[in-house]
């Protein structure tokens, strides 16, 4: 049977009803003597490629708990695509698609957060729209652009399930390099016990402690680009001593100070010019800063 336009007008029809926030479902189906019953499940054939697959209802995301049982209660797996000649046929029946997000088989659940196909084979094609490659930044261009863009490129972040640094809560993004569960906050006046710590404190984490090179390094990366030179982060002086400490009283392991700083009294900590270390009184009206809470595991 050949795919008619009455087919791909259907199609297009029950694509037109879907919503912007949701995703719909492509499913491959492989079944042993008839090869692509169009009066199952509503598959169809496209013989060129060999490709026998459905759509499916509009829904919200759920790769493990519907998207994939609903293709293997099939007898099937959700769509892959491994050539140019797959995805430029895969673009042409999903014009004029109104829901963007559309599923499609790949994962890095894996140590080494490798993509692959479900039966743990690499990607074998991978493409981005003009220069046909990808670049996977680690940054998050809150104040900046990427160092390498173009017309037509995407930013995304990756929501793992039961992960303790859900996207989708406060705006909390997770760098797996240093397992850093962090998110940036609006600037407002300089106010550590009465906003900073509290605002930190109700997002169940702690203002952004940085305890190696490494993180100095990674937070200079992310804030690159800013526009309000104080930034906020874990670290204080109120004790006997004077001395510099986190805020569950370890010493501060790792102190860039800028030239000068710091001086002697009680304070809070913060990244200032040049992005080395100085004091800051705990309470200012006539200065603004920004800061960054972490959530530690």
């Amino acid at each position: 049977m050949n795919i008619s336009l009455i087919d791909l007008n259907f199609k297009a029809s029950k694509i037109n009803n879907m919503l912007f926030n949701n995703n719909s479902t492509t499913c491959d189906l492989y079944l042993e003597g008839s090869r692509c019953p169009s009066d199952i499940d509503g598959f169809m054939h496209y013989r060129h490629l060999d490709l026998c697959y459905n759509f499916n209802p509009e829904h919200y995301i759920d790769y493990l708990g519907h998207i994939q049982p609903t293709c293997e209660s099939y007898g099937g797996e959700l769509l892959r695509i491994d050539s140019q000649e797959h995805q430029a046929y895969i673009e042409h029946i999903l014009e004029g698609r109104t829901t963007i997000r559309v599923a499609i088989q790949g994962h890095l659940h894996n140590p080494s957060f490798a993509w692959t196909l479900d039966d743990g084979s690499p990607l074998p094609f991978t493409p981005c729209r003009h220069t046909k490659g990808c670049v996977l930044h680690s940054k998050t261009f809150k104040y900046s652009v990427p160092e390498q863009v173009q017309d037509g490129w995407k930013f995304y972040l990756l929501v793992v399930q039961g992960s303790r640094c859900p996207s989708d809560i406060n705006g909390f993004m997770h760098y797996r390099h240093l397992d850093l569960c962090y998110n940036f906050n609006p600037e407002h006046f300089i106010d550590y016990p009465g906003h900073i710590q509290l605002t930190c404190s109700s997002y169940g984490g702690e203002l952004l402690r940085i305890d190696s090179p490494e993180r100095q390094t990674y937070i200079k990366h992310i804030l690159e680009g800013r526009t309000t030179i104080r930034v906020a982060i874990q670290g204080h002086s109120y004790n006997p001593s004077f001395a510099w400490t986190l805020d569950d009283g370890a010493p501060l392991p790792f102190t860039p100070w800028c030239s000068g700083a710091p001086l002697i009294g009680q304070f809070y900590l913060q990244i200032f010019q040049d992005d080395c270390w100085t004091e800051q009184d705990d309470f200012n009206l006539n200065k603004n800063n920004i800061f960054l809470c972490e959530r530690r595991p």
